[in-house]
């Protein structure tokens, strides 16, 4: 039997029979497809329905020329892909760069010790902070001390999924 989420074209499929597999089943979220040809597969061997195939020198020689050939051609198709996708994400994040390095608010990131990992150009200009010094602070630097708890207690509750993250407007 042979098993596959990756080699899921009739090509694919004509080599595993040509092998001798006697089923060729695409790889599937459900388990009891699987199981079912098992079983399938399992009583057809029991009732001696199943033969053995014992490919010679030169079968296997093709065999092997064949499977190369596939492998071949599912890493071109898999680089190709991933040539793509990773421009799309390039187009992507330099267009969300270009949103928030021009948004007209100041925007920030925090890790989860609190520690400012991004800030755009507005958060500079009206902060006085550089980037490079914005890096080294904590948020409750940014904050008047009485907000300190109560912007905390939000951001736990963000964090454990009470509250939706979003914009939080301050003082």
């Amino acid at each position: 039997m042979f098993y596959t989420a990756s080699y899921v074209d009739p090509a694919d499929e004509a080599v595993a029979l040509s092998l001798g597999a006697d089923k060729f089943v695409v790889k599937t979220r459900e388990p009891g497809v699987l199981l079912a040809v098992l079983q399938e597969v399992i009583h057809a061997q029991a009732a001696g329905r199943l033969v053995a195939v014992r490919p010679s020198a030169t079968e296997h020689a093709v065999f092997l020329e064949k499977y190369n050939a596939l492998l071949i051609k599912k890493l071109e198709e898999k680089t190709l892909e991933l040539e793509r996708l990773n421009k799309q994400l390039r187009e992507s994040e330099e267009k969300y760069r270009r949103l928030v390095d021009d948004a007209s608010d100041a925007v920030i990131l925090i890790d989860l010790q609190g520690l400012l990992r991004f800030v755009n150009p507005k958060f500079c200009e009206l902060s006085g902070y550089t980037a490079t010094e914005a890096h080294t602070l904590h948020f409750s630097r940014l904050l008047y001390p009485e907000d300190v708890a109560m912007v905390t207690e939000c951001l736990h509750q963000c964090l454990a999924g009470d509250k939706p993250p979003g914009a939080y407007d301050l003082r």
